[in-house]
């Protein structure tokens, strides 16, 4: 078996990166959850404009209005700071911890996702159909 050989320089540049991505991933998902509780915010504000404009039938409006409701509450359940446990001196515990961390976030960003898109396409579909006369 041989000596290792050395890593380039842009070779380091690509496995820093990695690093610091694998790093950051927590913090991504943690905007990305903010960013879904402004966009559900917005959005459920501008429910009002359905409501005062008659622009979509009855029940769309409700579904509208319930969905992006619960979008907003995973998001808001979601932003909330969870205690947690882990050994600082075990690099095994860390890394599972914020292994388990991250699944999690992913997890509640699907919770807030589909309900925004589901409420997105009900809306739309209300607003085509009102243009198109049905």
């Amino acid at each position: 078996m041989g000596k290792p050989r050395e890593i380039t320089e842009e070779e380091r540049f690509y496995l820093d990166w990695a690093r610091e991505t694998v790093k950051n991933n927590i913090a991504s998902a943690n905007a990305a959850l903010s960013q879904l509780l402004t966009i559900s915010t917005a959005m459920l504000g501008s429910g009002v404009y359905f409501l005062s404009e008659n622009v979509l039938p009855k029940w769309m409006l409700a579904a509208t209005l319930a969905s992006l409701f619960a979008s907003l509450v995973a998001a808001i359940v979601a932003a909330m700071p969870r205690k947690a446990e882990v050994d600082i001196n075990s690099p095994a515990a860390i890394k599972k911890h914020k292994q388990d961390v991250l699944a999690r976030k992913r997890t509640q960003i699907a919770f807030c996702v589909w309900p925004l898109l589901l409420a997105l396409g009900i809306a739309a579909l209300g607003v085509i159909a009102k243009a198109f006369g049905f």
